[in-house]
Formats: C-alpha cells, sequence, structure tokens
C-alpha cells in the first residue's frame, strides 16, 4: 500500500484486499481528525484499476468514510493528469491535442498579421509549448 500526497492532494494506491484498503483508509481518516484536518468526502473518488471488469467492481463493498459513501469513478483527474480506471492516457492526451490545436490557431493568426517572430516565440512557448510538455519529466 502507497500513499502519495502533493499539497494538499493524496492518492492511496493498493493491491490488498479490500478489508485491508478500507482499514487503512479508516486509518488515514483517523491522522486527519488527530492533526484537526478536514477531510472534503464530496471531492474524494474511489477507482478500481487495472484488469478489473466491471462486473467485478459491483461486488466491491462501497468505500465509506464516516457514514458517506465515496463516489466510484472510471476516471479522474490527478495533478492536472486524467487517469482512468485502465490506466490509459487516451482521454489526457485527446484533451491535450484539442488545447493545443486551438492555441496554435491563435498562433496562425498572430502570424498572419505579421506580429514579430520572437514575439509568435513566446506566445508558443507560453501557450502551447507549456500544456505538451506539462507534467514530462526530464
Amino acid at each position: 500500500m502507497a500513499l502519495y500526497k502533493y499539497a494538499d492532494d493524496m492518492a492511496l494506491v493498493t493491491s490488498e484486499d479490500l478489508s485491508k484498503y478500507q482499514q487503512a483508509v479508516s486509518n488515514l481518516v483517523q491522522k486527519f481528525e488527530d492533526f484537526l484536518l478536514g477531510l472534503n468526502i464530496s471531492k474524494t473518488k474511489e477507482m478500481c484499476c487495472g484488469a478489473v471488469s466491471e462486473a467485478d467492481t459491483s461486488l466491491f463493498k462501497p468505500l465509506s468514510i464516516q457514514g458517506q459513501p465515496v463516489e466510484q469513478v472510471q476516471s479522474f483527474w490527478y495533478l492536472g493528469t486524467e487517469i482512468d480506471d485502465h490506466l490509459s492516457f487516451a482521454n489526457h492526451s485527446n484533451g491535450v491535442y484539442k488545447k493545443a490545436l486551438q492555441r496554435l490557431h491563435l498562433l496562425r493568426k498572430l502570424r498572419a498579421l505579421n506580429v514579430n517572430k520572437d514575439i509568435l516565440t513566446i506566445v508558443y512557448k507560453s501557450l502551447i509549448e507549456s500544456i505538451l510538455t506539462f507534467n514530462i519529466t526530464a
């Protein structure tokens, strides 16, 4: 079981059986309470990944925190990246592609207006390159 944290975002990842998973979540909630931290249960999501079929996920006992059910999802956004239950980034990649195309259209319009090449480079790097390289490690 692993807990990934960044700023105010967390992801609990496990391949353990569900009883250990529920206990780990309960322990985490207790830590929040011990440190007087709030947990926004409405923003909390649960996703089963990998070779688990939809029929299999319906057999899982729904996760609950403080008596409130946690929403089960097939995809969610984590640290600016859309992750789905097959660990495919196809939806995320398509979204980035569409956003880049829209911004490229703006760049073409500016070029048609004979905007200085240095300005076009700045626009490209700030509006297009930044979204294409977001979350890419060196």
